[in-house]
């Protein structure tokens, strides 16, 4: 699997999502940075 590079680390990614859309999913959450939910 080819990995990219990017500005944000995850966590950021996941952080930033949650503050712009407070009540999201966590499925989609996982699904808007490319991770599997746990």
């Amino acid at each position: 699997m080819k990995r990219h590079w990017r500005a944000l680390s995850t966590h950021a990614h996941i952080l930033a999502i949650l503050h712009l859309h407070p009540r999201i999913t966590m499925r989609e959450v996982a699904a808007a940075v490319g991770i599997t939910e746990r």
